[in-house]
C-alpha cells in the first residue's frame, strides 16, 4: 500500500529527523494496512498494537493517539472480509446444512458433540467417532475451504465457535455464524480423521507382536 506523497517526511536535516504529526488520514491507512497484512496472521491485540507502532516508525510518523481504535477498526474490517470470503466459497446447500446445525435439535446435538473433546479413540468410542465423522462430512464443506488461510487464524475461529452457545451463534450476523460453524466442522473433520488413523496404526503395530501365553505375563520377552 503506497503512502500519500504529501505525508512522506523529508530527509533529516541538521536538526535531526522530523516526524510529521499524526493525521486522520494516517489512521485510516494504518487501519487498512493492519487489516490486510497483519490480521490474517496475528489475532492478539498486543501483537497488533506492536505492529502498528513498528509501522509508524517505518513511515516516520508520530504514533497515533488512539491506537486501540485503529486496531479495533482493522479487526472489524478483516473479520468482515474473511467471513465474506468464506461464505462465498460455500454452495447454498452447504449453507443450509450449516444453519441446520444451529437451528435444529438434531443439528445442535451434533454441534455439541463436535465441541466436546473425546480424548484418544479406543474400541469403546471407535464407532461413535466414525459416525460423527460421517455426519460432519455430510455437511459438504469444500476440502480446501481454508487451504489458503493461516492455521492460527482457523484455530482462533474454531476456538471461538467452541466457546459459543447456540444462542450466541443465532444472534451473530449470518456471515460470522457460518464462518464460525464452518471453521469448527472443517477442523474437526481433520482432527477426527487423524485420531482414527492413529488408532488403526497403533492397533496394527500391536498386532505385529506375539501375545504372551496365559500365565506368563511376568516372563521376559
Amino acid at each position: 500500500m503506497d503512502w500519500p506523497h504529501d505525508r512522506v517526511p523529508p530527509c533529516p536535516g541538521a536538526g535531526g529527523i522530523w516526524f510529521p504529526e499524526f493525521a486522520r488520514a494516517d489512521e485510516d491507512l494504518l487501519s487498512q494496512w493492519l487489516s490486510e497484512h497483519v490480521c490474517p496472521v496475528e489475532q492478539c491485540d498486543e501483537q497488533l498494537l506492536e505492529a502498528l507502532l513498528v509501522r509508524c516508525r517505518a513511515l516516520r510518523i508520530e504514533p497515533p493517539g488512539r491506537p486501540v481504535r485503529i486496531v479495533g477498526a482493522a479487526r472489524a474490517a478483516f473479520e468482515a472480509a474473511f467471513c465474506q470470503q468464506t461464505v462465498s466459497r460455500i454452495d447454498p446447500e452447504c449453507v443450509a446444512r450449516l444453519e441446520a446445525l444451529v437451528d435444529s435439535d438434531e443439528g445442535r446435538g451434533l454441534l455439541a458433540e463436535l465441541k466436546a473433546d473425546p480424548g484418544s479413540v479406543g474400541l469403546a468410542t471407535l464407532l461413535k467417532e466414525i459416525d460423527k465423522l460421517a455426519a460432519v462430512q455430510r455437511v459438504g464443506l469444500p476440502a480446501d475451504l481454508f487451504g489458503d488461510v493461516s492455521e492460527k487464524l482457523v484455530s482462533a475461529w474454531r476456538a471461538r465457535a467452541a466457546r459459543s452457545y447456540p444462542s450466541d451463534l443465532q444472534a451473530a450476523p449470518a456471515p460470522v455464524r457460518l464462518t464460525l460453524v464452518a471453521a469448527l466442522c472443517w477442523t474437526r473433520v481433520a482432527e477426527i480423521t487423524d485420531a482414527l488413523v492413529d488408532f488403526v496404526v497403533c492397533a496394527g503395530v500391536a498386532d505385529q507382536y506375539p501375545r504372551r501365553p496365559a500365565g506368563h505375563e511376568g516372563a521376559d520377552c
